[in-house]
């Protein structure tokens, strides 16, 4: 989909959103992007929950993305900042953020997880 026609029906350009206070203009734009991206991340979640059980690390490799992807669209939809060019989104690779490293990622026994559903995981973004 281009972003373009959307932008035009919103009354913005490409340029408007390097000003903050256009957020509010582009919100409904931004609605509808991430309804459409979860959709995607429903479809994907589905096809991960279709791998079968005993393959543990193959479903883990298809929904911690998935996961990801979720709380990246949460913290787009909620950030104050989005449209401010003044602001740097975090990146996980730059210094100074929490180190991970030393937390245990080996797989847990699968009948210990306890993920959402596609439907829990589009409540918790949308």
């Amino acid at each position: 989909m281009c972003l373009a026609p959307m932008l035009a029906e919103a009354g913005l350009t490409a340029r408007d959103l390097l000003d903050q206070r256009n957020r509010a203009r582009f919100q409904p734009v931004l609605s509808k992007l991430v309804r459409m991206a979860v959709e995607h991340l429903d479809q994907g979640w589905l096809y991960a929950m279709a791998i079968p059980r005993s393959e543990t690390r193959l479903r883990l490799s298809c929904m911690w993305p998935i996961l990801s992807a979720g709380e990246s669209l949460k913290l787009v939809m909620n950030s104050p900042d989005l449209l401010n060019p003044a602001v740097e989104s975090e990146n996980p690779s730059e210094p100074g953020l929490p180190d991970h490293s030393a937390h245990d990622l080996s797989p847990a026994p699968a009948a210990t997880w306890a993920l959402p559903t596609g439907a829990a995981l589009r409540k918790q973004i949308v």
